[in-house]
């Protein structure tokens, strides 16, 4: 079955590395790219547009023709990696971000959400903008995937699953994970950071069995991390141990715990330089390629 990958630009160099990543990502998978680029409408600083649809926004007229210009630009680019398994789709529309991807991703029926970040502050070390923030924190029908600036695709080897042990996991939950991971030959750490020792308790134990049943042979190990916050115990393991990707599964919790969820989100996000994907559980299922090719890069 072909893949649908959504591909978010803003015609920068990091949108074009994280359409390079996913590119080499997908390499031995039919797949299909839409590129989505997103314009603000017209009358957005003036005009409140509370309960308009997205094809009612009004585009800059002169803004539109050069991004039509630019997503074809990208598509050739795209296309001198002359891979048969691949298409690519533009994908140009008005509106805010968020709704115009929700959109997109229902009416595509899109896999996986892929977008390149460049943080705004890069002297004080913050990796991922305010607009990747917002993008992986709201919840979508598949997972996103945000890479990094200056990131280079090399396979996914060692992977960084954080968990605080209080909700059962079952493969199911995940799958996107495991379609993810096993054709390759990944290890997976999950790690419990504590901001002192504790003991886990009986239901945390059942979870840390459930984990460990639904990561379905995958190879893995647990870690614990102690007198540390969460965000730079993550952040900090996942440096240490060279890690291609940290892995964030959220499900529908409380608005104090959905805030706690964002707080570590963010504080992971802007103290390290390393992909980041959150998924929902229940979330659609995906599978991508069998190995890691790297190939040189388009100029």
């Amino acid at each position: 079955m072909m893949k649908r990958i959504l591909i978010l630009t803003d015609f920068s160099k990091n949108a074009w590395d994280a359409s390079c990543y996913a590119s080499e990502a997908f390499a031995f998978e039919e797949t299909e790219f839409y590129l989505l680029h997103v314009l603000k409408p017209l009358e957005y600083e003036s005009v409140p547009m509370i309960g308009l649809k997205i094809d009612s926004y009004i585009p800059d007229p002169d803004k539109e023709k050069k991004a039509k210009v630019e997503l074809m630009k990208l598509i050739h680019r795209l296309n001198q990696y002359k891979n048969p398994k691949h298409e690519f789709e533009p994908l140009l529309r008005t509106g805010f971000i968020i709704d115009v991807i929700k959109e997109a991703v229902k009416t595509n029926h899109i896999d996986m959400i892929i977008l390149g970040t460049k943080g705004a502050k890069r002297i004080l070390n913050i990796y991922f903008g305010s607009t990747a923030l917002k993008i992986l924190d709201s919840t979508f029908t598949c997972p996103v995937l945000a890479i990094p600036e200056h990131w280079e695709y090399k396979g996914i080897r060692e992977v960084v699953m954080p968990t605080d042990f209080c909700d059962p996991v079952r493969e199911e939950n995940i799958y996107p994970l495991l379609e993810l991971l096993k054709d390759f030959h990944c290890h997976v750490r999950l790690l419990h950071v504590q901001d002192q020792k504790k003991e886990l308790n009986e239901d945390q134990l059942y979870c840390r069995r459930r984990i460990s049943s639904a990561l379905n042979g995958i190879p893995h190990q647990f870690h614990t991390l102690v007198n540390f916050d969460e965000a730079n115990g993550i952040g900090c393991f996942a440096q240490s141990h060279n890690a291609d990707l940290i892995v964030f599964v959220y499900k529908k919790h409380s608005f104090i715990e959905s805030i706690a969820h964002k707080s570590t989100l963010k504080g992971v996000s802007y103290r390290t330089a390393i992909p980041i994907m959150v998924l929902h559980q229940n979330t659609k299922v995906l599978k991508p390629k069998k190995d890691a090719v790297t190939r040189e890069r388009v100029s």
